[in-house]
């Protein structure tokens, strides 16, 4: 949608498909593996509010990605504060990284406790 833009992976839910599948199916077009949903953090409108951004944590085996070239021009594994310094990124991503330092906060108290 927005060539040239480092985003996180995936997409549309399509007709007849939920939030959870949704995740499956992006994940192996978009990267060609396969993972299990976990639990989805949070919602929230982006867009001017034309779409929602749902954002789910997923099991992954760590098996190599294959990035559909259609798709994807180029990935990188990276941590929450290299993402949020690389240029060229979309808005919404400054979202999800909040979402992910709020969920780093949690699983650290749990671990404290």
């Amino acid at each position: 949608m927005l060539g040239g833009t480092w985003c996180f992976p995936g997409g549309h839910v399509e007709p007849g498909e939920n939030s959870r599948r949704a995740v499956v199916r992006e994940l192996r077009e978009e990267l060609g593996i396969e993972v299990v949903p976990g639990r989805r953090l949070e919602a929230v409108r982006v867009g001017g509010g034309r779409y929602v951004l749902a954002v789910w944590l997923i099991e992954f085996d760590g098996s190599p990605l294959r990035p559909n070239p259609g798709e994807i021009a180029d990935t990188a594994w990276c941590t929450i504060e290299e993402i949020r310094v690389q240029p060229g990124g979309l808005p919404s991503n400054e979202q999800v990284l909040r979402m992910l330092e709020g969920e780093r906060a949690v699983r650290g108290r749990r671990a404290s406790q």
